[in-house]
């Protein structure tokens, strides 16, 4: 991968997917995030090329973005798993506080009366 500065802190970076060279504008800060998608694909690439080594590339970009998209959906549905127990486990705490008895206090200061 190489990268050459642009304005506004955008780089044209060189990636190499499945053997080519492809050039495509980034963020800089996001320059480390495309460098490991562009490993992640290559792999991916390798891995449907060693299972069906016939496979044209139109196929095999197509699988690609199929498994993708499965990815991409399943750690969809995993963090509306996780948001709805954070949901819950909010609301349970929420009751526990309402229900939680109070330390005793002065009625007319509502300092806090010592337990003896």
């Amino acid at each position: 991968m190489t990268t050459s500065h642009n304005a506004d802190n955008i780089k044209q970076v060189t990636i190499v997917i499945n053997g080519r060279n492809r050039v495509v504008n980034c963020a800089s800060d996001e320059v480390e995030t495309l460098e490991h998608a562009e490993k992640a694909l290559n792999s991916m690439i390798q891995d449907i090329r060693r299972q069906t080594p016939q496979i044209d590339n139109e196929e095999l970009y197509m699988l690609c973005a199929l498994n993708l998209s499965s990815q991409a959906e399943q750690l969809k549905q995993v963090l509306e798993r996780e948001q709805a127990a954070s949901r819950t486990l909010q609301h349970m705490l929420e009751v526990l506080h309402k229900v939680q008895p109070q330390p005793a206090a002065d009625i007319q200061t509502g300092a806090p009366i010592e337990s003896q």
